[in-house]
């Protein structure tokens, strides 16, 4: 149950971080980066980013919270006992204060306006998105569901893991387990030997905190996989459509998302005798096809988010923060159609290099730079997309900001 109640205030504290942090997040939906109207939900958006916020900064609290307590009190068996019981009752009392603050506002007169043109995105919906959305957010949670399941479950007092997954998860569960049944506090790592830990774990920290909390082990490995998994599907559409105002567009990228991106398939087939019944030897394959180099990892299809657990909510946030930062690139094409090519214009005007939103870039640095425990090669990877971005932006040093930030707080 606790482990359920940590969850939920996860999604409650990522809504206060992006009601103070990200405050006109559901303006974002309204049209493409072309101002073109979309018909969006904005709980596509807002949902996921509430999930990843809150994360982050309840996952990192409590693990802070109960690294300082093992610092100082080297006496004490289990510090998440006393982390857990010091930050999940701040994060809901964070929470009720900032809901209450906006039930003020509602009863605000003067905010009515404000809160009508708000609450006018959702009226606007029709029926038709509302169930086309219901219905893709269906398909992805049974795909997730399908992944994480059967790859990793306990059933009649047994641990099952799948046969695709076992080699990464020893030392995954190894992580999880020195957390929910140890004090790996100062952090290193279970299975190799140094002083401190370099490679990212503070996905298999969240899992063992909601171990610890009393969920099961698959059910605490699984769900937030799930979640993850299910988000940076949520962001990836938002983001398609964002780009083309395509509905089309948002399900297509999704599929090819989901799907390889290569030519194994054909390689296969190509390979298969002659006269062979196709459909029969795709069913009865248990290998993974192509001829990449670890092809046998299962590297470069949907099992790699059965095995790297944390890669998922790595993209979610990444997508979350292009989504936010690809405005600033459609700005300066818009002034170049306008005015025409000018080097100048580009790279020596004022507009260039202006900030206009300290916020953003400050939260979206804080926000990059806590994921690099969670997925540090995301983190490089989303670094390196928007400073290709950046060079044909405007507003470059918010760019700026966020990459120092988040390079800071991941040194």
């Amino acid at each position: 149950m606790l482990g359920i109640i940590y969850l939920l205030l996860c999604f409650g504290i990522g809504w206060v971080i992006c009601s103070y942090g990200f405050p006109k997040l559901q303006g974002e939906v309204r049209s493409t980066y072309n101002n073109k109207n979309i018909n969006l939900s904005p709980y596509m958006l807002l949902i996921p980013v509430w999930f990843i916020c809150g994360v982050l900064a309840m996952t990192w609290s409590v693990y802070l919270t109960a690294l300082i307590v093992s610092l100082m009190s080297k006496g004490i068996e289990y510090p998440l006992t006393l982390a857990n019981a010091i930050i999940m009752p701040l994060g809901l009392i964070i929470w009720a204060i900032a809901y209450y603050k906006k039930l003020i506002k509602t009863r605000n007169k003067s905010n009515l306006d404000k809160i009508d043109s708000e609450n006018s995105i959702i009226d606007n919906l029709d029926i038709a998105t509302v169930i086309k959305e219901g219905i893709f957010i269906g398909l992805v949670t049974l795909l997730a569901f399908i992944l994480m399941w059967s790859t990793f479950y306990v059933k009649d007092g047994q641990l099952h893991i799948g046969v695709s997954v076992f080699s990464d998860f020893s030392p995954h569960l190894g992580m999880i387990r020195s957390f929910s049944y140890g004090n790996n506090f100062p952090t290193s790592y279970s299975h190799f030997a140094g002083e401190d830990i370099k490679y990212h774990f503070m996905f298999q920290f969240l899992v063992g905190n909601l171990e610890f909390l009393g969920m099961r082990i698959d059910f605490a490995f699984n769900i937030p996989s799930m979640i993850s998994f299910i988000c940076a599907f949520m962001l990836l559409y938002v983001l398609a459509i964002k780009i083309t105002g395509r509905i089309l567009s948002g399900i297509l990228a999704c599929l090819f998302f989901a799907f390889r991106s290569g030519k194994a398939l054909f390689i296969y087939l190509s390979n298969l005798p002659k006269n062979t019944d196709v459909w029969k030897a795709l069913w009865n394959n248990t290998n993974f096809i192509g001829d990449t180099p670890h092809e046998d990892w299962g590297l470069w299809n949907l099992n790699v988010y059965c095995n790297q657990r944390h890669l998922a909510l790595g993209l979610a946030t990444m997508f979350f923060i292009l989504i936010l930062f690809i405005p600033h690139l459609y700005d300066m094409f818009g002034d170049i159609r306008e005015n025409r090519f000018s080097l100048r214009k580009i790279f020596f005007s004022k507009e260039g290099w202006e900030i206009k939103n300290i916020r953003y870039s400050i939260v979206s640095g804080l926000l990059l730079g806590s994921l690099s425990f969670f997925h540090g090669s995301a983190v490089i990877g989303c670094l390196l997309v928007l400073f290709v971005i950046a060079i044909f932006s405007k507003k470059r040093l918010e760019f700026l900001v966020t990459a120092v930030i988040a390079l800071i707080l991941s040194l």
